[in-house]
């Protein structure tokens, strides 16, 4: 499993419907949420013995994308929130990972304050995913193209406040923010001369502070 392909399907068989599924389930060692199940034949019973067969059921684990959209979807049913998702199967690299889009009538209730109702959703949606599949490769979960956007304002306000630090000739710091976004704005700054970027305090108000070559730090950093 985990290569973005359907898992090998096993089949089991039981005296009613309900025990050739229980068997299948077993022989996967998932629960059924995690899998995808068919009846193949209900059986039957015949009369005095003659014609009696049993059922027969069929079932494979789901891959990490199936078992993320599944998630989403049960978890916007509880909500009351509707999703829509899509999935992107991962490239044959090991770096590769799972992407999943999803799309809202509503993303700001999703998104939260700074991403951090997403990032919220991803990690959820990653473990739940994982456990289902037995995948352990990353996945990317974005909301209508926020962490894009996101990205590029967090960019445009590193280049700016880089600039603000070179012509006041000392430090200055941004806002708290989550670590994905302080890695966005280290890079951004990395790639302009006469500044660098050092992060200091603790979660949740742990910030970003933009020094002059040559000018040191007034604030404590880790």
């Amino acid at each position: 499993m985990g290569d973005g392909r359907p898992g090998d399907a096993v089949e089991a068989y039981g005296r009613s419907v309900e025990e050739a599924v229980r068997a299948v389930l077993l022989q996967l060692g998932v629960r059924a949420e995690d899998a995808e199940v068919s009846v193949l034949d209900e059986g039957a019973r015949g009369w005095l013995g003659l014609g009696a067969r049993p059922a027969r059921a069929r079932a494979r684990r789901l891959n990490k994308g199936e078992a993320a959209e599944r998630f989403l979807r049960r978890l916007a049913t509880l909500v009351g929130s509707p999703l829509r998702v899509e999935v992107s199967v991962p490239g044959s690299g090991a770096e590769d990972g799972w992407s999943v889009d999803v799309q809202s009538d509503d993303p700001g209730r999703w998104i939260g304050r700074h991403g951090r109702g997403v990032d919220a959703l991803q990690l959820l949606c990653e473990v739940a995913a994982a456990r289902a599949s037995g995948d352990r490769r990353r996945l990317s979960l974005d909301m209508g193209g926020y962490r894009g956007r996101r990205t590029q304002v967090l960019e445009a306000t590193a280049r700016r406040m880089a600039d603000a630090a070179k012509r006041l000739g000392r430090e200055v710091a941004l806002e708290p923010m989550p670590a994905a976004d302080r890695r966005v704005v280290h890079a951004a700054v990395q790639g302009i001369p006469g500044v660098r970027t050092e992060s200091t305090g603790e979660e949740p108000r742990r910030h970003v502070i933009i020094v002059p070559d040559g000018v040191r730090a007034q604030v404590g950093h880790g």
